[in-house]
């Protein structure tokens, strides 16, 4: 198949996935790209695209680092500074209780798994407080095999179209709306942000730029280039002169992992993904079991209200569209500030936690079980 006809393929799936996710309620909470993988993977296995293409090659190597900083460069310190001092320790109250449940997770399935285990759920771990773009990142650092990051991304998908009904059901409308300023954050901030050429472009080549920089450094201070290049994009989208230039990053980063979720969905086998262990069934269930656990007594010391629990666990489960599907729900506009803010410093840490899950489960598990 030529590649102007497979990109045909990609841009039709991605735009007919992420237009479900945008007007069907259900599909919100399943995911656009879950969806681009599942399609992507059946037109695969019935043969009716490649399952082996130069352009998956080429989608799932340097586009994803330059998604990842674009992804990176869209969070504001100031927003999270801004953020009422409860909710910021209920939300990283709820990232640590998502991290225990990495650590338990990997405990519990290393026997069955071996260092895979140890992957899958720095992959989950880094997904339950960022989102699908952090478990990518981890999956290029710690070179997981991608039967596996599929697998364990589709189960990942249904663990949070769960947990989203379960919070949507406990959340009551209680957050003060008087105090809400119409401020522009609401979620076309970036969904419908005017584009500019220059402020795109300008965009581009400071991604660009970063990972060049990322590649040359990484050797030099011992740092892996994806950390270092997520760090570098944090620092750099904080410079007051370029905030305004980059505010177009999270949708161009967005656009990037769709032809990265359809790769890696049309390379995968539905023969090979069978064959799977189940242990990695129980792993998202025991992280997010976790986290309601440590969610619930942060609450309880806190004392927030129901609202402002359900998309704090939605930004660190589901990631920024997801709670702001709460928040819209129980009609809070400031639900959907908190859910924006909570959600983008989810993707900014998400990574580091996942990172973190891992080098602390290596050597519990080898001390544990040998």
């Amino acid at each position: 198949m030529s590649a102007e006809i497979l990109l045909i393929f990609i841009c039709v799936v991605g735009g007919f996935s992420l237009f479900l996710e945008r007007n069907l309620t259900w599909m919100a909470h399943v995911s656009g790209v879950c969806l681009v993988i599942i399609i992507a993977m059946l037109l695969s296995n019935l043969g009716i695209i490649p399952a082996n293409h130069h352009l998956y090659d080429f989608f799932t190597g340097m586009p994803v680092s330059v998604a990842l900083i674009l992804m990176a460069l869209g969070l504001n310190f100031k927003d999270v500074l801004k953020l009422p001092r409860k909710v910021t320790y209920v939300f990283l109250i709820g990232a640590l209780g998502t991290s225990v449940g990495g650590l338990i997770a990997a405990i519990l399935t290393y026997p069955h798994l071996g260092e895979d285990a140890l992957k899958i759920a720095a992959q989950l771990s880094a997904s339950y407080v960022g989102g699908g773009e952090n478990a990518v990142a981890i999956k290029n650092i710690l070179q997981t095999k991608n039967e596996l990051f599929v697998t364990a991304f589709a189960f990942d998908n249904i663990i949070t179209t769960a947990w989203f009904f379960v919070t949507l059901a406990i959340a009551k409308p209680a957050l003060n709306e008087e105090k809400q300023s119409d401020d522009g954050n609401e979620i076309n901030r970036f969904d419908g942000a005017p584009l500019f050429l220059t402020d795109f472009l300008i965009t581009l080549s400071i991604a660009f730029i970063t990972n060049s920089v990322s590649e040359y450094l990484s050797p030099i201070l011992g740092i892996h280039r994806i950390l270092l290049m997520t760090s570098l994009a944090l620092l750099i989208g904080q410079i007051p002169q370029l905030k305004r230039r980059v505010s177009l990053s999270y949708l161009m980063g967005s656009i990037l992992f769709v032809f990265f979720f359809f790769s890696i969905g049309a390379i995968s086998n539905f023969k090979e993904i069978s064959n799977i262990p189940l242990s990695i069934i129980i792993m998202p269930i025991v992280i997010v079991f976790t986290h309601a656990i440590f969610m619930l007594l942060a609450s309880w010391i806190f004392k927030t209200n129901s609202l402002q629990n359900a998309v704090c666990s939605q930004s660190l489960i589901g990631g920024p569209a997801t709670a702001v599907a709460v928040a819209q729900a129980k009609r809070s506009k400031e639900g959907i500030t908190l859910g924006l803010i909570l959600g983008l410093l989810g993707y900014g840490i998400g990574t580091y936690c996942g990172m973190l899950v891992f080098h602390l489960a290596l050597p519990i598990c080898k001390w544990i079980w040998g």
